[in-house]
């Protein structure tokens, strides 16, 4: 028989024991939805127990469905619980501070700010990675609004940490001792800086003075007392 229908409605093709209200069994079951295009449901000849939703007017697998489980969108072969080959887009617009929880993960497609990944912890606290005009950014406080910038790196290849009116870069020891560069604006006057994190050890100017025990050096080399 190629049809079986049941006093309760199932229908079967290739089986006479339809479990469902549409039951489809062979070596490659396949169910075709045709309108302006052709798909096919199916389970692939070429993976033994693959399902596959196949565009059949390009003959194109657009997902599957393999028997571990992984999904592929773009690919027959996902390595992954879900195996994207080509561009994601998460979510329609910009993020929202208000949408997201603790720990949860935003991505930004760029439609009315920067494109980028956000990581949300707590009002104030979230942090993100995006693309400003082709620089790489890290922000802080990172909302609809904006946020600030604590770290970048250019399309020069140049890598800088700002901070609000200062650069700076800890380097700390296991011991609990560190050091500290950092730059300073002080009225029109620009200085590099090293601190143990209490006290300034050097600083330069730039102009050239150089300041070891003193802040403010009037010399090519001025050591403080």
């Amino acid at each position: 028989e190629k049809v079986t229908i049941l006093n309760n409605g199932n229908v079967g093709i290739g089986t006479t024991g339809p479990a469902t209200l549409l039951h489809i069994k062979g070596t490659t079951p396949t169910l075709r939805i045709e309108g302006a295009r052709k798909y096919d449901l199916r389970l692939d000849a070429d993976v033994s127990g693959q399902f596959d939703i196949a565009d059949m007017t390009t003959g194109v697998a657009r997902l599957v469905i393999n028997p571990s489980g992984n999904v592929g969108i773009g690919t027959t072969s996902p390595g992954a619980k879900l195996d994207v080959a080509g561009a994601a887009l998460f979510g329609s617009n910009t993020f929202a501070k208000a949408t997201l929880g603790t720990g949860e993960i935003a991505l930004d497609n760029g439609t009315t700010d920067s494109p980028g990944i956000h990581f949300y912890t707590a009002a104030n606290n979230n942090w993100g990675i995006d693309n400003g005009n082709g620089t790489l950014r890290f922000i802080n406080k990172l909302d609809e609004t904006g946020g600030v910038v604590r770290a970048q790196l250019d399309n020069g290849g140049i890598f800088s940490l700002v901070y609000p009116g200062s650069s700076i870069l800890r380097l700390n020891d296991t011991n609990g001792g560190a050091f500290d560069l950092y730059s300073t604006i002080t009225g029109a006057v620009n200085t590099f800086n090293i601190s143990n994190g209490t006290s300034n050890l050097v600083t330069v100017q730039t102009g050239g003075n150089v300041g070891i025990g003193t802040t403010s050096p009037t010399a090519g080399l001025h050591i403080g007392s």
